[in-house]
């Protein structure tokens, strides 16, 4: 059956939708370029007499394949019209950028005869001006106006630019739902400059099926005074709907609801004194980095388009075409993208549609650069006044277009000693620390887990921990909630330069990072539950590409054991992201617990919790940490085990056996909320397992002197939230 909206919403006139607005541009430059904010150091053994070093590089940029031109256009035109309607019951009949096709990301209207959407723009010297015009025959509305996007509304997006930070976000409740009283309106800022409040002019009618906002958004919003034709922005619609028996459900513009985080998933606007065009496809570009042979462009159509043939240029020459067919909403169609010249690039393909230009692929670094030269790093003992060198291996990153990894592993190094390093290109000297033989004096690190929601929640964690002199930091997952996928690259280029500005000391000590695995690394979260799930090195990585390219440790196949001499061994079990608890794993830990009942400290850290403070107690992968894990702590007399994933800060009793045990039992810490939103906790005393919950985040600092070991727990804001055992070391924990 073919789903057709009302008569009227139509025009002659295609244009296309370019959903593929990459994080990553093509490098500008010709000589490649060191990203010295993404220095990282970590081990891949004994800590003592090691240290591993990497950091990122641009590759050297290729020449364009023949015939290309790099000017094209793909921009949406915004046409200037004389005024806007009265209000959101007038009928809007002039020259109008007209997007009737609005999908959900993955491409489809999940209930088209119940949820629909469609979007009109134009400009006016007074500002922006847009109707949304929504068809959701079960309104209901969020009664929390901070909480709008909850349910039924309208989220649009504003920025000076696509990948500018200067934006901001409306959302907006029609009043459809008779529970609650009229439009409401909520602005969220990301603007540099707050010296102009953020408003807006606001209209809404309701109908019986579904509702109508018309929204003037002023110039004055971005900073600009006037404009004129030929002024380019980037803006983003997308429509919630609460659903009934079904999940909630949302459309958009942009096929990523990034956009309240990166104006990346946004669509560029230029204003235009023209006429009006109407986008009727979106085309999104689909590269593969592990196989190129599957790299192509995906198109989705409405179904009047059905006919038209699709053909993808690169310069005058043609490289795939395809015809739309059927009669589903939307219609898909696909062409493969060929390997490019020998040592040459795709900059740019144009899409046309009946030999008409309507959209550019902006193609990826996947071809467009060649490995830079191994660089020879420069290390040398504190005092000494000659450099050694090591030469790194380079690595090509599958998924982060024309990205090089720089990687070495020093050896034969001197314990509890000071080194300086130099990286090719970087005018700066770090510093790092080898890890002492014993502990007859503190050794102190930082654990926690789930990293970073917001930068600057991510620093001020950071900043704290840094406080306490700390000698590294275990982080139990999620750490840039990227979810491994390269449109949201731009959440670890920021968790790398929110380590850069906060993990290295004054004196210039970078602080190396011992990472474990979380449902954020992966791609679907937990890669054993897809269908297609294999137990290999090449499945994994391509799940979770960033984990294992940019964390030396633990490697494949995605979890391990780092051992401190013999005083200290960090354990880090996999919580159904990569690998099944049950079975291998599970042997894995039995074996690794029970070779090590000689370490004094022993560290289990992981990801989902055993005994959750936010979550369900019976949730199926805590079940299984419990029934597979926990068994196995209890043998081998673990004594504090870490976990992640809650949002939370909790403690829990000593536990043993299903019960609290004060003499014999394991103090499970953590919840992970280093750098996140925080969640509600289970009441403590209805919750039989918990000694301390709260919803604040923070960092653990784990002091170890001798046989004795001391937890304190500091909030963000440095307000001490815990301490266990009660009695510090007489070593002091002193800031």
């Amino acid at each position: 059956m073919r789903h057709r909206r009302p008569a009227g919403w139509f025009s002659m006139l295609f244009t296309a939708a370019v959903a593929c607005l990459l994080l990553m541009a093509v490098p500008s430059a010709s000589a490649a370029e060191v990203k010295p904010h993404t220095v990282l150091l970590t081990w891949q053994q004994d800590p003592t007499t090691t240290m591993t070093v990497q950091w990122l590089q641009r590759g050297d940029l290729l020449p364009l394949a023949e015939g290309q031109d790099e000017s094209l256009e793909h921009a949406h035109g915004v046409p200037q019209i004389e005024a806007p309607p009265a209000d959101a019951d007038a009928t809007w009949d002039g020259p109008a950028l007209h997007v009737p096709l609005m999908l959900n990301e993955a491409h489809r209207v999940p209930n088209p005869d119940s949820f629909d959407a469609e979007l009109k723009l134009g400009w006016t010297e007074a500002g922006l001006f847009l109707r949304v015009a929504v068809r959701d025959l079960t309104p209901s509305e969020h009664p929390d106006r901070n909480d709008l996007w909850r349910a039924d509304s309208v989220e649009l997006f504003v920025s000076t630019g696509v990948g500018d930070s200067d934006r901001y976000q409306l959302i907006l409740a029609s009043g459809a739902d008779p529970e609650q009283d009229g439009l409401r309106m909520q602005f969220y800022d990301s603007r540099a400059d707050r010296a102009v409040d953020l408003t807006a002019e606001t209209s809404s009618a309701v109908h019986d099926e579904g509702y109508t906002i018309d929204v003037l958004l002023p110039w004055e919003n971005l900073g600009l005074d006037a404009v004129e034709a030929g002024r380019e922005l980037a803006f983003n619609a997308i429509v919630n709907d609460a659903g009934t028996e079904e999940a909630s459900q949302w459309l958009g513009w942009h096929h990523h609801r990034d956009s309240s985080r990166n104006s990346r998933s946004m669509m560029p606007l230029k204003l235009t004194d023209g006429e009006g065009t109407q986008v009727l496809l979106r085309t999104v570009l689909k590269e593969d980095h592990l196989d190129t042979d599957k790299s192509e462009a995906q198109f989705f159509a409405h179904p009047d388009l059905a006919g038209k043939t699709i053909t993808l240029h690169a310069g005058d020459e043609v490289v795939g075409s395809t015809t739309l067919e059927g009669d589903e909403l939307p219609l898909h169609a696909a062409i493969p993208i060929p390997a490019p010249p020998e040592d040459e690039r795709w900059g740019a393909l144009s899409v046309e549609l009946d030999d008409e230009r309507v959209a550019v692929l902006e193609m990826s670094a996947i071809y467009a650069s060649r490995p830079p030269d191994a660089a020879e790093l420069l290390y040398r003992a504190a005092g000494e006044s000659e450099f050694q060198t090591a030469e790194t291996a380079v690595h090509r990153m599958i998924a982060w277009p024309g990205v090089f990894r720089q990687r070495v592993e020093l050896t034969g190094l001197e314990p509890a000693s000071t080194y300086e390093f130099q990286i090719p290109g970087v005018d700066r000297t770090f510093k790092f620390r080898t890890m002492p033989t014993d502990i007859d004096e503190p050794l102190r690190f930082a654990t926690g887990g789930d990293i970073r929601h917001r930068q600057d929640w991510m620093e001020a964690t950071n900043r704290q921990a840094m406080k306490y002199d700390i000698d590294f930091v275990v982080w139990g997952g999620d750490f840039a909630y990227a979810d491994a996928m390269e449109e949201r690259l731009y959440r670890w280029d920021e968790w790398f330069q929110a380590n850069y500005n906060t993990l290295i000391s004054d004196d210039g000590r970078v602080v190396p990072v011992v990472a474990g695995i979380g449902n954020h690394e992966v791609r679907g979260g937990y890669m054993v539950n897809q269908d297609d799930y294999e137990p290999t090195d090449e499945y994994r990585l391509g799940r979770a590409p960033y984990f294992f390219q940019l964390f030396a440790f633990p490697g494949q196949p995605g979890y391990g054991v780092l051992d401190f001499g013999d005083y200290l061994s960090i354990v880090l079990p996999d919580t159904n992201h990569a690998n099944p608890i049950a079975g291998e794993q599970t042997d894995w830990l039995a074996s690794v617990l029970a070779e090590r009942e000689h370490v004094p400290h022993v560290f289990p850290v992981y990801h989902v919790p055993a005994y959750p403070s936010h979550r369900p107690y019976d949730g199926g992968v805590s079940r299984q940490v419990r029934e597979h894990w926990v068994p196995l702590f209890e043998e081998h007399g673990i004594e504090v085990v870490f976990e992640n994933h809650d949002h939370t800060y909790k403690r829990t009793h000593p536990l043993r056996g299903g019960e609290v045990d004060p003499h014999r039992g394991i103090v499970y810490m953590g919840d992970g909320a280093w750098g996140v939103g925080t969640r509600d906790v289970h009441d403590v005393e209805e919750t039989w397992y918990l000694r301390r919950a709260e919803s604040t985040r923070h960092a653990i600092i784990v002091t170890l002197h001798g046989r004795h070991r001391h937890m304190l727990v500091v909030s963000e804001d440095g307000d001490i939230l815990d301490e266990y055992p009660q009695t510090p070391l007489n070593s002091g924990l002193g800031q």
